[in-house]
């Protein structure tokens, strides 16, 4: 039987964990070091398995909190991103018609409820 490595993989972990010399593992290594809630570290190294057993599962709760929140798919993304902006025209249009009628801007929020 041949020898599989993806036996010994860590919850999450879906590629086989580079050496310790390789140039991205250290860079990733470091920039959690450095910042925590970097989304592409935590992505990196619970996907690659680089941390130790206790990190890794710490690191892959949020990684998932960060997955259900869509920080991974850009159509989700996206789609927020567009829905801030249809927000953020609507407000701007309030404010607007508010200041027309001769009103104060926070009034014509009121008077849309």
């Amino acid at each position: 039987s041949r020898y599989d490595s993806r036996l010994h993989f860590k919850v999450g972990q879906r590629f086989p964990t580079p050496p310790v010399a390789d140039p991205t593992r250290s860079f990733y290594e470091s920039l959690v070091g450095e910042n925590p809630d970097s989304k592409v570290a935590i992505k990196f190294c619970v996907e690659y398995g680089v941390l130790p057993l206790e990190q890794h599962q710490k690191m892959y709760k949020r990684y998932e909190k960060l997955k259900e929140k869509g920080a991974y798919n850009v159509q989700k993304q996206i789609q927020r991103a567009l829905q801030r902006k249809s927000e953020k025209k609507l407000r701007k249009s309030l404010s607007a018609e508010a200041l027309s009628a001769g009103r104060a801007p926070g009034a014509a929020a009121e008077a849309a409820k």
